[in-house]
């Protein structure tokens, strides 16, 4: 039987299997579990924006292009999350949450972070919002 795969790869050894893969932007958040055992916190991701590229290396390229507008962003809102931080009540208010003073979910605000994926979103789609035992 006739492979043309085979045929086709016989008559150009060079030729390669495209590969594609994205470049997103995340934001990358802290945000409030609960008040079980003093506090905790946990990470959260959530997809902003993506584009596919034919090659890891295009991808890397773009992502270079892109890495200093991130940082420049990045530092512009780290002065929004300290204020969203410092805005919190002092104590327990009643009308906020039952538990406490910080609202379960409750996130900082988060910074951008530039991921190079094989599919859309898999940072995102791994994650799910972690409970206390």
């Amino acid at each position: 039987m006739f492979d043309l795969k085979d045929a086709f790869n016989k008559a150009f050894p060079e030729a390669e299997i495209p590969e594609q893969v994205y470049l997103s932007l995340y934001e990358k958040e802290q945000r409030y579990g609960g008040p079980e055992e003093g506090g905790w916190w946990y990470t959260w991701y959530t997809l902003c924006s993506y584009m596919s590229f034919p090659s890891r290396e295009v991808a890397e390229e773009a992502e270079n292009k892109l890495k200093d507008q991130v940082a420049e962003e990045n530092r512009q809102r780290e002065t929004l999350r300290h204020k969203r931080t410092a805005n919190m009540p002092e104590g327990p208010d009643p009308y906020l949450d039952t538990e406490g003073y910080i609202p379960r979910n409750w996130g900082d605000g988060g910074e951008y972070r530039l991921f190079i994926e094989e599919s859309v979103g898999s940072l995102s789609e791994e994650q799910t919002t972690p409970h206390y035992c």
